[in-house]
C-alpha cells in the first residue's frame, strides 16, 4: 500500500495535473491531485476537505503562485506550499517565494525526478524513510544539468543528520560521500574536511565506499593546503583501489598525489610578480593562493589589502570578497558571512549594485544551503554588532527577512 497524499495544485493546465498524479502514483503514492486555477476554488476546496500540500503554479495566468501564497496566509492551519516554476536555475525567484514563506520551489521540467521533495514538504514521508528521500534529491540537485549546489548541500546536511541520528550506518556513509562532494564543488574544502573526519571517526564505516571516502578527503585537505595529510590519505585510497583491482581510480589517485608534490616543490617561486600598488598586490596574491587551494595565506594577503583600503568602498568590497570566499572555503561559516555583509556595504557605498548582488547572492547560498545554523550565525552577527556599537538594524536591514522566512 502506498504513502496517500492529497494535493491541491493551483494550475491552468489539467495535463500537468495528470501529469503530477502519475509521477506521484509511479513513486509509491497513493495521490489524490485536485486542480484550481483561481481563489474561489482553492478556497471552497480548502473548505470542503483536508489537505496535505498545496502546489501552485508560479505563472498561472489571473492567479498566479505568489497570489496563492498570499491567500493561504490570511487562514490558519493552511497546509504549507510548494512552488513551481517552468523556469530553470532562476534562483533569485527561488529565494524570493522561500522568503515568502513557500516551503520549497521546484523546477516542471525536473519536476519526474523532484517527487520525494513533494512528499518531504507535504510531511507524509515516514522518519525512517525521509534520510533516504534528501539523499536522493542532494544527488539530483548535482546531476541535473545546471546543477543546485546550495539545494544539494541543504538535503545533503539533512541526509547525513538523519542517518546518523536513526543509526543507519550504510545510508550515513553514503551521505556523507555525497555531502563531501557537493561541498568540494561549491568550494568549501573545509565543510567536506569536517563531514569526512566525522564520518571516519564514528563506528558506521562502510568498506564498500572507504577508498571513495579517502579520495576525497585528500582533495579537499588539498584546497585547504595541508598538503601532509592530503597525501596520506590519497595513498590511503590508492592502496585500497589497487588491491580491488580498480586501476583507473588507483590512476587518479596517483595523478591526485603528483599534482601535491608539484604543489609542494613549487613552494612560492611562481608567485605572481610585485606590483607598484600595494593594495593591488595583495588581492593578486591572495587570488593565487585561492587558486592553489591555500585560503589560509588567501585570508591574510585578504586582510592586508583591508588595511590599505582606506575609505576606498571599491578597494573595501575587493578585500572583503576575498575574505568572505576565504573564510568559506575554510569552513569558517559566521566569518564568511559576516565578510558578505560588509562586501555588500562597501558595493553600496560605491554605487556598484552588480558588486552588492554578488555579495548578497554569496550570502543567500550560504543561508540556503546551512538551515538552521545559517540564523543562528545571522543572530550571533547582529548581536556582535550591537555588543560594538553598529546599527544592526541598518547593516542587516535588508537581509533580515532572510531570517524571519526561514526560522
Amino acid at each position: 500500500m502506498g504513502i496517500p497524499i492529497r494535493i491541491l495544485y493551483v494550475e491552468d493546465s489539467d495535463d500537468d495535473a495528470q501529469l503530477l498524479t502519475r509521477y506521484l502514483r509511479r513513486a509509491g503514492y497513493e495521490a489524490a491531485v485536485e486542480r484550481v486555477e483561481c481563489p474561489g476554488e482553492l478556497l471552497a476546496a480548502l473548505d470542503r476537505g483536508s489537505w496535505d500540500l498545496v502546489m501552485a503554479d508560479y505563472m498561472v495566468p489571473g492567479f498566479s503562485g505568489p497570489a496563492a501564497l498570499e491567500l493561504l496566509k490570511t487562514r490558519p492551519d493552511s497546509p504549507p506550499v510548494v512552488m513551481i516554476s517552468g523556469a530553470v536555475g532562476d534562483e533569485i525567484m527561488g529565494m524570493q517565494v522561500l522568503l515568502s514563506g513557500a516551503r520549497d520551489y521546484l523546477a516542471k521540467t525536473y519536476l519526474t525526478r523532484l517527487v520525494p521533495a513533494i512528499g518531504l514538504a507535504a510531511g507524509v514521508i515516514p522518519p525512517a524513510e525521509q534520510p533516504g528521500a534528501h539523499l536522493a534529491l542532494c544527488k539530483v540537485y548535482m546531476e541535473l544539468p545546471e546543477p543546485n549546489l546550495p539545494k544539494a548541500v541543504y538535503h545533503g546536511e539533512q541526509a547525513v543528520t538523519g542517518a546518523e541520528a536513526l543509526g543507519q550506518g550504510e545510508l550515513y556513509a553514503h551521505a556523507t560521500l555525497a555531502l563531501a562532494t557537493c561541498f568540494l564543488q561549491m568550494g568549501w574544502a573545509g565543510d567536506a574536511v569536517r563531514v569526512l573526519n566525522r564520518y571516519l571517526g564514528s563506528g558506521a564505516r562502510l568498506e564498500a565506499i572507504e577508498g571513495d571516502i579517502y579520495f576525497q578527503l585528500g582533495q579537499a585537505l588539498h584546497r585547504l593546503g595541508d598538503l601532509s595529510a592530503a597525501g596520506n590519505s590519497l595513498v590511503h585510497a590508492r592502496d585500497w583501489y589497487a588491491a580491488r583491482g580498480m586501476d583507473l581510480l588507483a590512476g587518479e589517485a596517483d595523478e591526485q598525489m603528483a599534482l601535491i608534490g608539484s604543489t609542494a616543490q613549487a613552494g612560492e617561486a611562481d608567485l605572481p610578480p610585485e606590483t607598484d600598488d600595494a593594495f593591488e598586490g595583495h588581492l593578486v596574491r591572495g587570488e593565487y593562493f585561492l587558486l592553489r587551494n591555500n585560503p589560509v595565506l588567501a585570508m591574510k594577503e585578504g586582510f592586508a589589502a583591508l588595511y590599505l583600503s582606506g575609505d576606498e568602498p571599491v578597494r573595501l568590497f575587493q578585500s572583503f570578497s576575498l575574505l568572505m570566499r576565504g573564510a568559506r572555503v575554510r569552513g569558517h561559516h559566521k566569518e564568511a558571512m559576516g565578510f558578505a555583509v560588509s562586501a555588500r556595504v562597501a558595493a553600496l557605498d560605491a554605487r556598484r549594485f552588480e558588486l552588492a548582488f554578488q555579495a548578497t547572492q554569496f550570502f543567500g547560498e550560504m543561508y540556503l544551503s546551512l538551515g538552521a545554523e545559517a540564523a543562528q550565525i545571522f543572530h550571533q552577527l547582529e548581536q556582535d554588532y550591537r555588543e560594538n556599537g553598529i546599527d544592526a538594524d541598518q547593516l542587516l536591514g535588508p537581509l533580515k527577512e532572510l531570517v524571519a522566512g526561514r526560522t
